[in-house]
């Protein structure tokens, strides 16, 4: 069960896909959405996933500062669950991922993301809410050490 918004000229087509691809979904499956949809669980649940969120991506911003102040810029994000970091002296960092994860670290590069990656070396991509908030220093610290050996190879 989901929803759709799309453009009135789009959304028959999105129909019929989607009747192609299971008829239809069930009605015992909407009404029970339905439900959950109504009430005040549901606002509950909310407000503790947010305050799940909002804790984890506090203690990221707090750990950023401490190992990645001189080494990056980003805005804390509002919404969402990624932090975008810029590098302030740009490398691909693509070619950081094999040595951050012998670090036992993981980010995503940030290049792929961009229509001509090549041309847009320095971006990263980190993820607050999976790793909880007394482990993310430590990550963010092994990831800061990879960044800065690579960057003093390339300056040598």
């Amino acid at each position: 069960v989901g929803y759709l918004i799309a453009s009135p000229d789009l959304f028959p087509h999105l129909l019929r896909l989607k009747q192609s691809a299971d008829l239809h979904t069930s009605r015992v499956g909407q009404w029970q959405v339905l439900q959950w949809l109504e009430t005040e669980r549901l606002e509950r649940h909310l407000e503790a996933l947010r305050h799940y969120y909002r804790a984890r991506r506090d203690a990221f911003q707090a750990a950023l500062e401490t190992h990645f102040a001189d080494l990056a810029e980003w805005q804390m994000p509002e919404g969402g669950l990624f932090f975008w970091l810029t590098l302030k002296h740009p490398i691909d960092t693509r070619a950081l991922l094999e040595p951050a994860l012998a670090a036992n670290v993981a980010f995503m590069p940030g290049e792929p993301f961009f229509p001509e990656p090549d041309k847009h070396p320095g971006h990263l991509r980190l993820n607050f809410s999976h790793v909880a908030p007394d482990k993310l220093d430590e990550g963010l610290k092994r990831l800061s050490d990879v960044l800065r050996r690579a960057l003093s190879q390339q300056a040598a």
